[in-house]
């Protein structure tokens, strides 16, 4: 008996397209695996042979009672001649999980146990990404859903999406809102417009539009909001949504607000307290010397009137002249030196806030000023149980200012020899440079050193630890502001108690040009 030619020839193209076939293709026959091209069994990991006879639960299901199931829905379609169409789980031969888009369609519909041909696909995949995205998506939902801030999507300035969030912080609940013009926001119109001004250029150039500012509640209280929004494109709409994320910050504001007012009245009651303790200082400083000075007008006065009378008398005696002049020599130094002494207190006071713009600006030798000063404060304190040491280069040159240079470095000696050592019979005081720049020189004593509030203090005008002792409290801060606005540093303390303290005073090279 011969073969049919085009009978065997359709065979041969059939069993071509089969084979070469990019989808797994798989025939049954009574519910068993007959046939499988190549692209199927390298699907599933197995050879030909391992199928054929096997049941196709092998491939779709892991128990019989899913296989089962899959028949009671197939089963309809198929005896009525349509196709079944399913995306299935499948389990390859190491029993690894595998998606399927499956495809059937029986031979016979009338007999299906005759046979059915499977096309099937693996969108393992596909199916992976379709289930990260829906998680994705479940993730963002819960959080639009349960954000602690409020969230609008709006297109073309109008509502169309917010969670629940956003709509009860404006009074509202979320269908109210869906589809109203986001105007419903605003306390007017002016400022509707001039918000659509000034973030559209932003959100069109892709950048975020950041604002504060106080909407109305529906109730009509007004909040302070903080609002940001970000442009993003939108697969459903020509034009593009504009995610914006809401927050009242109306309590921190309100709590801002009190702090400041807390900071403005404490700043207050400081500058009071150290007005009150200006003045107290000041009085009692300058009462010494003017009350001195009055003293000695007063009897000056009473001198001259009792000379005077005398003279009117006729009874003037050579005696009484030479004890009125020899009187009137001594209250008039002593006038003179008190009223020097109120005139350097002005003139100390005065210096806190003076205009130093007459600095002449020149080159100098480090060691030389520091040298000078020294010399100076050692004349001033010869009694002073204070060693001062330098190390100091005798090669470093300056361009700056030596006269407020030396003003800052006599305060800072004539500050640790008066205040370092307390009643202490030895000490020293250091004066140390750091090369480089900017310059630092270091004035390092080991004495009684401070305590926190002290050192906190100490750049305060008018503070002194000693008042009423002659000392004004205004080195310090005469130093830290000659240090600032002239040698273009600054100056700075640490100290500890008993430990001794540490000034440090830098400055560039070359100061700036006044």
């Amino acid at each position: 008996m011969t073969t049919d030619p085009p009978r065997a020839q359709a065979r041969l193209e059939l069993d071509a397209v089969v084979d070469g076939a990019p989808i797994g293709i798989l025939f049954t026959h009574n519910r068993l695996m007959d046939q499988a091209n190549p692209r199927l069994c390298a699907m599933f990991g197995y050879q030909l042979d391992e199928l054929i006879g096997q049941p196709a639960s092998l491939l779709f299901f892991s128990t019989p009672h899913t296989y089962e199931e899959l028949g009671r829905i197939a089963g309809p379609a198929l005896a009525q001649g349509q196709p079944f169409h399913a995306v299935l789980p499948g389990s390859r031969k190491d029993g690894s999980l595998i998606w399927l888009r499956s495809s059937a369609k029986a031979i016979n519909p009338e007999q299906t146990q005759d046979g059915t041909v499977w096309f099937i696909e693996d969108v393992t995949a596909e199916h992976e990404q379709a289930e990260t995205l829906r998680h994705t998506l479940d993730e963002q939902q819960t959080i639009f859903e349960n954000a602690t801030v409020g969230i609008l999507y709006s297109n073309q300035r109008t509502v169309t999406r917010c969670n629940k969030r956003l709509a009860n912080m404006f009074g509202y609940e979320p269908p109210e809102l869906l589809g109203q013009s986001t105007r419903v926001f605003y306390p007017s119109d002016d400022v509707y417009e001039e918000i659509g001004h000034a973030g559209s250029a932003l959100l069109q150039a892709g950048q975020s539009f950041t604002t504060e500012m106080q909407l109305p509640h529906r109730d009509g209280h007004l909040m302070w909001i903080h609002i940001s929004g970000r442009q993003v494109a939108s697969a459903q709409r020509s034009s593009e949504d504009i995610i914006w994320i809401l927050e009242d910050v109306s309590e921190q504001r309100e709590a801002q607000d009190a702090l400041r007012h807390t900071q403005s009245a404490l700043a207050q009651a400081e500058k009071l307290a150290a007005l009150g303790s200006l003045v107290v200082g000041v009085a009692h400083e300058l009462n010494t010397p003017i009350g001195v000075s009055l003293t000695a007008a007063s009897t000056l006065q009473d001198r001259s009137q009792a000379l005077y009378a005398a003279v009117g008398r006729g009874d003037l005696r050579r005696s009484q002249l030479d004890n009125f002049l020899e009187e009137l020599t001594g209250l008039a130094g002593l006038i003179t030196r008190s009223c020097e002494r109120a005139a350097e207190l002005v003139s100390g006071f005065k210096q806190v806030a003076a205009d130093r713009k007459g600095e002449q600006r020149q080159a100098f030798n480090l060691r030389a000023v520091v040298d000078a000063c020294v010399a100076v404060q050692r004349q001033k304190f010869p009694d002073s149980p204070c060693r001062i040491l330098l190390d100091i280069p005798q090669d470093i040159e300056c361009i700056s200012y030596p006269s407020a240079l030396t003003q800052v470095v006599n305060n800072l000696i004539h500050n640790a020899l008066n205040h370092a050592f307390g009643n202490r019979d030895h000490g020293h005081l250091k004066i140390v440079v750091a090369p480089g720049e900017p310059l630092e020189l270091r004035f390092e004593d080991d004495g009684i050193g401070m305590n926190p509030a002290t050192l906190g203090r100490i750049f305060d005008p008018f503070f002194t630890t000693r008042l009423g002792q002659g000392r004004s409290g205004l080195g310090l801060s005469i130093s830290r502001n000659v240090a600032t606005a002239v040698l273009g540093g600054e100056l700075t303390a640490a100290s500890q108690e008993a430990q001794g303290s540490c000034f440090f005073l830098r400055f560039p090279r070359e100061a700036p040009q006044h």
